[in-house]
């Protein structure tokens, strides 16, 4: 048993249970700086977005931009 309570409270090993680091930290990041890093994150007109558009515009296909239906999609094809 004592085996067993040292290699639960070794911050090098892992539970085999749930396979999740024992004593580690949960984020490295104060509140206040994963607030700024997140709020960096641009959600609209990224290059795979605008590539995509580019391509359904040549094709004939019109859409609508950002539009406020569930799930906030970024285009939407109106027909």
């Amino acid at each position: 048993m004592d085996s067993h309570r040292k290699k639960l409270t070794s911050p090098a090993t892992t539970d085999e249970s749930s396979c999740v680091a024992v004593n580690a930290p949960s984020d490295v990041l104060t509140p206040e700086k994963r607030s700024l890093c997140m709020s960096s994150i641009c959600g609209r007109d990224t290059k795979p977005e605008i590539l995509l558009r580019k391509a359904c515009w040549r094709l004939g296909m019109r859409y609508l931009l950002h539009t406020k239906l569930p799930g906030r999609p970024d285009f939407v094809f109106p027909r």
